[in-house]
């Protein structure tokens, strides 16, 4: 997989997601589906907690009633591994209209706990070619916007513009250490360099 732009293409692979996002490339799988399973028992155990939603057929959970429940709770529990797993992927891997991805618990319940076992990198790539999939680029209806890995392509573009213009990058992965100011002047250079304007 590739990204590919104007100056050529990038490659997309495990460790390409690991330098940028830092994920972890544990040797299990985190198991891609495509449509969450509400008979589920994790899924079941999981929306409960969310008490407006116990006996109603409402599932769209917005993720920052999960970041509320983790900041209320304060516990470091499984039920908070759950909503890290929610948040993670909400926000990072399958980003959209802000309803919390519930994919990823179906394949919690074969998990024991190590964050570091799970291949997250595969799990974003599958993210990724899934949401390309999805994306209809030629939609001209006004709601045709890209719900995907944002966060890592930006990352993956702002780098290879670096590399691009023969600057060092820092140690340890990308999202670590770029920030709006830093992005804010790459963005400038880029304009510069293939549009001709400042």
């Amino acid at each position: 997989m590739s990204l590919n732009l104007k100056s050529g293409g990038i490659k997309i692979n495990r460790e390409t997601v690991n330098t940028i996002m830092g994920f972890p490339m544990g040797k299990e799988k985190i198991k891609y589906i495509k449509r969450v399973q509400t008979n589920n028992p994790t899924i079941i155990s999981w929306r409960n907690q969310f008490h407006r939603y116990k006996n109603s057929k409402e599932t769209n959970i917005r993720v920052t009633e999960v970041v509320n429940v983790i900041l209320d709770n304060g516990n470091t529990d499984r039920m908070f591994l759950l909503n890290f797993f929610v948040v993670l992927s909400s926000c990072l891997c399958l980003p959209g209209s802000g309803v919390a991805c519930q994919k990823i618990l179906s394949f919690i319940p074969d998990f024991d706990d190590d964050i570091k076992k799970l291949d997250w990198c595969s799990y974003l790539l599958d993210c990724l070619k899934d949401s390309k999939k999805k994306w209809n680029k030629y939609d001209t209806s006004g709601a045709n916007y890209y719900c995907g890995p944002v966060t890592f392509l930006s990352l993956l573009y702002v780098e290879a513009i670096l590399k691009q213009q023969k600057k060092n990058r820092q140690e340890g992965p990308a999202i670590e250490y770029w920030n709006s100011d830093l992005l804010y002047e790459v963005q400038k250079a880029d304009r510069m360099l293939n549009e001709g304007y400042d």
